[in-house]
C-alpha cells in the first residue's frame, strides 16, 4: 500500500473512513472498510507527525494528537467523496421496510442506485491513485444495506434468485420493489372447443386455458397477472384430452403459498379445464418446456365431399417425411417456410360413407390439419391427395403428449 495515494486523496477535503479502506478492499480479509480506512488514517498521522512531506487538509486528522507537528484541525464536515451516504442508510432501511410490508417472502436480495453526483466523485479519486485494490462504492452500499435490512426483516439473502428484490434509488428517495415471479408447473386438459389456450388481446373469447387455471390462483397470490407457457398448444376449436404440460407465472404476488389441492378443485369446477400434478418451479423448467418437442397422438373425425374409396393408400403415411409450408390460415403471424416432420403412425375407422375417423402420431411441429386437407398443395403428401377426395371439414383431438 502506497501511502504517497492516501495522501492524494486527502489533499482537497475531508474524506472518512469507509472512502479511504474502500481503496484498498482489495487487502485484508475479515474486515471492513470503515476499519480499514481507520488504520490507514492512523498511520498516516503517524508518518505525517514523523515530517511526511504531504498536503493533506488538516480536517482529516481531527481528534489526532501530534507530538512533532502543530496540527489545526476542526471538526470535519460531510465526506468529499460519499457525502456521508452511508450514515443515511438507517432511514433507507425504514422506507424499504414500508415498501415490501403486505408481501410474503423468505429471501431478499438489496442492490442500490447511487447518485450520478457520488459515481462521479469515485471516478475522480479513481483518477488520481488507480482502482488497482479499490472496491466500487455501489458494491459496498449494496452489500452494509443488504446487511442492514436482512437484519431489520429477519431474511436471509440469496444472490441467485431472492423471492424479493429491491433497489434503492437515492436520487429519487425511493424503494423500488420486484418480487420474482411466482411459478407453477402442471398438466392440464381442455375439455371443450372454442376456447384458446392463452388469453388474446382481444376480447373474442369469453375465457382461455390460462384464464381458468388464473383464475384461483390469482386469489390465493394476489398477483396482478399471469403468464402462461405451454409445451406447444392446439387449436382453438380442437380438445386436448391428453395431458399437456404447462407452467403459468404469477406477476407481482404478494403471497407465496399455494394451497394446490384448493385449487385442482377450482379448476375442476369449471367443467372445461382440469389440472394436475401441480408444483412449484423454476426458470430452468420454464426454459425446458418452452424447447420441449414432444411427439403427440391425435384423432380427427373428417368429413369428406365424395365417397370413400382407396383407402388403404392412407397407411402409406406411416414413416412418411412430410414437406409442409407454412398453412394458410396462420401465414398472418408466422413466417413462409417450408418445414419437414415425420409421421410415426397414422390409422383409421370408416364411420359412414364420407366419414373418416384418422389416429396419427407425429413429430412436434406437423400441422396434422393439413396433413388430411393437404391444404391446397402447401403439405405433401396428405390423405386427401391420396385418396383423391376432398375435405369438408375437420373436427381434432389431442389425445396423447409423450412427454413421460
Amino acid at each position: 500500500m502506497n501511502l504517497d495515494k492516501v495522501a492524494e486523496i486527502l489533499k482537497k477535503g475531508y474524506v472518512c473512513d469507509r472512502c479511504v479502506g474502500r481503496q484498498f478492499a482489495q487487502l485484508l480479509t475479515e474486515t471492513d472498510n470503515e476499519k480499514r480506512g481507520q488504520a490507514i488514517r492512523f498511520v498516516l498521522a503517524m508518518q505525517y507527525d514523523s515530517g511526511m512531506e504531504a498536503k493533506i487538509n488538516e480536517a482529516n486528522f481531527y481528534g489526532f494528537h501530534f507530538h512533532s507537528r502543530k496540527v489545526k484541525s476542526k471538526k470535519p464536515g460531510k465526506c468529499s467523496v460519499c457525502g456521508d451516504i452511508f450514515g443515511e442508510l438507517k432511514k433507507k432501511v425504514e422506507e424499504i421496510r414500508k415498501a415490501v410490508k403486505g408481501y410474503e417472502f423468505g429471501t431478499i436480495l438489496i442492490g442500490t442506485k447511487p447518485p450520478d453526483i457520488l459515481l462521479k466523485k469515485e471516478q475522480a479519486v479513481w483518477d488520481e491513485i488507480g482502482f488497482e485494490s479499490c472496491e466500487p462504492i455501489r458494491s459496498e452500499l449494496n452489500r452494509v444495506l443488504g446487511r442492514m435490512v436482512c437484519e431489520d426483516l429477519g431474511k436471509d439473502v440469496d444472490k441467485k434468485a431472492p423471492d424479493m428484490s429491491v433497489v434503492y434509488d437515492f436520487k429519487a428517495n425511493e424503494a423500488v420493489i420486484n418480487p420474482k415471479p411466482l411459478l407453477v408447473y402442471g398438466k392440464y386438459r381442455k375439455l371443450v372447443r372454442g376456447m384458446p389456450q392463452s388469453e388474446w388481446k382481444t376480447k373474442i373469447y369469453k375465457t382461455s386455458v390460462q384464464g381458468v387455471i388464473e383464475r384461483p390462483l390469482l386469489k390465493a397470490t394476489k398477483g396482478d397477472k399471469t403468464s402462461f407457457h405451454g409445451a406447444g398448444r392446439e387449436d382453438v376449436d380442437a380438445r386436448c384430452l391428453g395431458w399437456r404440460p404447462f407452467i403459468i407465472e404469477v406477476k407481482n404476488p404478494r403471497k407465496r403459498i399455494v394451497k394446490f389441492r384448493e385449487m385442482l378443485r377450482a379448476v375442476k369446477k369449471s367443467r372445461k379445464v382440469e389440472v394436475k400434478g401441480l408444483r412449484f418451479a423454476t426458470k430452468i423448467d420454464v426454459r425446458d418446456i418452452k424447447s420441449a418437442k414432444y411427439d403427440k397422438k391425435y384423432r380427427l373425425v373428417v368429413r369428406f365431399e365424395g365417397k370413400l374409396e382407396g383407402l388403404e393408400r392412407i397407411k402409406e403415411l406411416k414413416g412418411a417425411t412430410i414437406i409442409q409450408r407454412t398453412p394458410n390460415r396462420v401465414l398472418r403471424r408466422r413466417a413462409n417456410k417450408a418445414r419437414k416432420r415425420q409421421v410415426k403412425d397414422i390409422r383409421y375407422k370408416v364411420l359412414g360413407r364420407n366419414k373418416l375417423e384418422i389416429a396419427v402420431r407425429a413429430e412436434s411441429g406437423l400441422y396434422v390439419k393439413e396433413l388430411v386437407s393437404g391444404d391446397g398443395g402447401r403439405t405433401e403428401p396428405n390423405v386427401a391427395g391420396l385418396i383423391n377426395n376432398k375435405v369438408k371439414n375437420i373436427e381434432l383431438d389431442v389425445i396423447k403428449v409423450y412427454c413421460d
